[in-house]
């Protein structure tokens, strides 16, 4: 989505037309799998900032 004009701060330039696409999206978005959330949270237990090989591809399905 881009806002033209908007540079850096579109929910200052044009709040109402930002709201409405904000909206739009939490209302169209749906939760992520469990398992992504699991593997995220052991790769963050791990210290690790890369998913396990596969983990991403749940995200899809």
């Amino acid at each position: 989505m881009v806002f033209d004009r908007a540079g850096h701060f579109p929910q200052v330039e044009d709040p109402g037309r930002f709201a409405g696409v904000v909206g739009e999206f939490v209302r169209t978005t749906t939760a992520p799998p469990a398992a992504r959330d699991a593997a995220w949270a052991a790769a963050l237990r791990a210290g690790s900032v890369q998913l396990p090989l596969g983990a991403a591809d749940s995200t899809t399905s």
